[in-house]
Formats: C-alpha cells, sequence, structure tokens
C-alpha cells in the first residue's frame, strides 16, 4: 500500500492548484498558513441538527476524489460497519493503531457512530470505511501548523495524523517519516510541527 503514497501526494498537489480556498484569504487560519480542504460532520453554530457541511461544488468534488484514493481510505479506515450490523457491533477483525492500542475507545467510536448513522441517514460518513468524524487534507506545499487545540473534539478522543510528501525526515526535530500516522488526542492537547528541510 505504501507503493501509492506518491501518487497521493501528486493528487494531493493537484487538489491544492485547483481549489477555491488558495485565495490569500482562505491561507492563514487557527491551524496554519496553508490550504486545507475539510469534510465533517457539524455539530455547532445554532444547528437543529447534525448535518455533513457542504464545501464548493470544486472543492466538493476533489474531496471525492481525495477520499476515494486507494492509499488516503487506507489510511483513514479500518474496517466499514455495514447498514446490518447493530450498534453495538464491533469489528471482527481489528485493525490499525487506535484499535490495537485502545480497543474501548474504539469501540466507543464504533458503536456511538454507528447510532448515529442508523438513526439519521441524511449524515453520512467522512469516508466509508472510517470511524473518524472529520477528515482535513492540509495542501501544503510545506504544512507547518500553528501551536493549537481542536477544542470541538472529543476530549478522550484521539486525531489520527498522516505526514506524507518528499522529505529527508532525519533533517526535522522529530524523525516522522513520509507516510506515517500518529494518533493525538488534539481536543486537550495543543500541538504543531515545524517545517522540515527538503
Amino acid at each position: 500500500m505504501a507503493a501509492s503514497a506518491p501518487q497521493a501526494c501528486e493528487l494531493i498537489d493537484a487538489c491544492r492548484l485547483l481549489c477555491t480556498q488558495r485565495k490569500a484569504k482562505h491561507r492563514v487560519h487557527r491551524r496554519g498558513a496553508f490550504i486545507a480542504l475539510c469534510y465533517w460532520v457539524s455539530h455547532g453554530g445554532g444547528q437543529p441538527k447534525l448535518r455533513n457541511l457542504e464545501n464548493m461544488p470544486v472543492d466538493a468534488l476533489m474531496l471525492k476524489e481525495l477520499n476515494s484514493h486507494p492509499f488516503l481510505k487506507h489510511v483513514a479506515g479500518f474496517r466499514q460497519v455495514r447498514s446490518h450490523e447493530t450498534p453495538h457491533s464491533t469489528p471482527d477483525n481489528v485493525l490499525g493503531v487506535m484499535a490495537t492500542c485502545t480497543l474501548k475507545l474504539f469501540q466507543h467510536y464504533v458503536e456511538k457512530l454507528g447510532q448515529l448513522y442508523t438513526r439519521d441517514p441524511t449524515v453520512t460518513r467522512v469516508i466509508p470505511n472510517t470511524i473518524f468524524f472529520v477528515t482535513s487534507y492540509n495542501l501544503g506545499p510545506r504544512t507547518a501548523c500553528f501551536k493549537h487545540i481542536d477544542f470541538a473534539h472529543l476530549p478522550f478522543g484521539l486525531c489520527s495524523i498522516t505526514d506524507l510528501g518528499f522529505y529527508d525526515p532525519s533533517k526535522g526535530g522529530i524523525e516522522f517519516p513520509p507516510s506515517a500516522t500518529i494518533l493525538i488526542v488534539s481536543g486537550i492537547v495543543a500541538h504543531s510541527n515545524v517545517p522540515v528541510e527538503w
């Protein structure tokens, strides 16, 4: 699967050049000075119910392509929870770092999000085989995040961060190689990263 990471990087580069958020006013936000394409289920702002937030048509098409890329689906996904399964079902082939290290938390995500999607079919999964509520693609080209806390995230939940690109990991602070994934408690821990020399 790692062999398709370069193609995913090429797709991300293409999306950066085409997306509607390439204007200067969209490049600086609370997470950093770079373009980010996001797809998530929203629960704030006075909404009467949960809903998938909409993007501009061009961005929505790019997100659909990103979310369907085999490597990115592999990174984001575990095992799809099928519609015939009860909300209390747990995967019979527990995959991924989160399921391995924090099985009860993983099961909590599967159960609670499964209940949501079962109750409200108008709300759809960000990526069909993920248990996360949000997917964000930081389009770079050299993404360095400001120090921030994702205050809307589940306080005891985990956020999955995967780094893509072509760089020498020994020339940064912590050696975090391309295509590596880390899980952090993003809702209560301030986090950031520094640029890495290419």
